[in-house]
């Protein structure tokens, strides 16, 4: 039972960073974007309601990502009985 909940923490913990990671990533790109990096070079520029669509389908997927922890199983440990010690 310890066991599962710990298994249960770590896989918790690896869907954080991947959210995490994933915020970063975008945050790193739509910014400056959203901020007008492209207006000089590409006459491209976000409109504020675009900027907050974006920004909700990034929490979307954020949230998402993190009920797949719905589906996760603890790992079965499959004991291997050593030779020398059942003698």
């Amino acid at each position: 039972m310890v066991v599962d909940a710990l298994d249960l923490a770590q896989a918790t913990m690896t869907k954080v960073h991947q959210n995490l990671s994933w915020a970063v990533a975008y945050n790193v790109v739509a910014v400056p974007i959203a901020a007008g990096v492209l207006l000089p070079h590409f006459d491209f520029a976000m409109t504020p309601s675009l900027s907050g669509g974006l920004m909700a389908l990034s929490s979307i997927f954020v949230v998402t990502n993190s009920l797949l922890l719905q589906f996760h199983r603890p790992e079965k440990k499959v004991k291997v009985q050593n030779s020398a010690s059942s003698r």
